[in-house]
């Protein structure tokens, strides 16, 4: 029932969203501005989010074999899954579904399987905020809405306090324990103890991921990951009827991040288009082009994510029905 009202909530927020970014808009016009496309900018576009997702596969399996023993084909299958199930399900519930793949492999639970996602997200975090602040300053004072400004913050300071509480389990192991303990224990305790077990086995992965010789790399392919997602933006900015500059390209995809924080329906629908909107309004881009450009772009994204989904569910039955022959091809000799 709890998954079902996340995902009514999530349907509503969309709706809200799709409101606010539709509302006023003239079909005609922004039909009229979809005649003028070139295939050029939409097919680099397309490279360029092929590439980031690639980008993305790689750099999670840097961490993930470490924790196991897991081939790279292994790692495109759970990530090209787990990346469309991130993309598509409501509310971020698509979170769970690589730990939850990553946890049927060897030497690998789901607790190991989570740090490596928690590590994901404060990097990311951490590189988004950089680029959100960066573009602020470079930009003039009449453009830089202070709402943005201040969403930024807010994001930042989740960010930061996600990081703190991290550093601190890490560090108090075992007062995060008796913490844990005390708090759930006198509902049930069974579910203590799971809670106990999982926190442990988090904290075990968040301290294997943190070698040096993994975060180093595993920094550099975010950067570049990241680089690569804006410039895939800034190729679509072809499609537009006047050229933008660069940093408008960072602008759009912190807003993105930023409206990544809220609960919203599969896709993240609405709250997408309205954040590359309102971003783009902000370099006088009119309302239909604005939309149009972010409907354009959240097809590409969503089109790609569900073709490498598919492709790896393909591809993780054929291993499993391999996997199978195999054995039984041991059990007969």
């Amino acid at each position: 029932m709890r998954n079902i009202y996340k995902s009514l909530l999530g349907i509503i927020i969309s709706a809200l969203f799709i409101y606010l970014a539709f509302r006023g808009i003239d079909l005609r016009l922004m039909i009229s501005y979809s005649s003028r496309y070139h295939a050029g900018p939409i097919a680099l576009c397309i490279i360029g989010q092929l590439a980031t997702q690639i980008l993305h596969w790689i750099r999670w399996g840097l961490i993930l074999r470490r924790l196991g023993q897991v081939t790279w084909g292994r790692v495109f299958i759970m990530g090209a899954i787990g990346n469309a199930a991130l993309f598509i399900l409501p509310a971020r519930s698509g979170e769970l579904v690589r730990p939850t793949l990553a946890s049927r492999e060897n030497e690998i639970d789901f607790g190991q399987a989570s740090a490596t996602s928690a590590i994901e997200r404060i990097a990311d975090g951490l590189l988004v905020s950089a680029i959100l602040f960066v573009s602020l300053m470079a930009m003039k004072k009449e453009m830089a809405l202070r709402s943005i400004y201040y969403s930024g913050l807010a994001f930042l300071a989740i960010i930061l306090g996600g990081s703190l509480i991290l550093f601190i389990s890490n560090r108090y192991q075992e007062a995060s324990v008796s913490v844990i303990r005390r708090a759930i224990g006198w509902l049930s305790s069974q579910w203590a103890d799971r809670l106990v077990r999982l926190f442990n086995s988090f904290i075990q992965g968040i301290r294997l991921s943190s070698d040096s010789n993994i975060l180093l790399p595993y920094l550099g392919l975010s950067i570049i990951l990241w680089g690569m997602d804006i410039i895939s933006i800034y190729w679509l900015f072809g499609t537009l009827s006047h050229k933008l500059p660069f940093i408008a390209a960072l602008i759009v995809i912190a807003a993105l991040a930023l409206g990544s924080l809220v609960p919203s329906g599969p896709a993240r629908l609405g709250v997408f288009e309205f954040a590359i909107a309102y971003s783009l309004g902000i370099f006088s881009v009119g309302p239909e082009e604005a939309v149009l450009f972010a409907t354009l772009f959240h097809i590409i994204a969503v089109s790609l994510v569900l073709v490498l989904g598919i492709l790896g569910l393909w591809l993780g039955r054929q291993w499993l029905k391999h996997s199978a022959r195999n054995m039984g091809k041991s059990s007969l000799k």
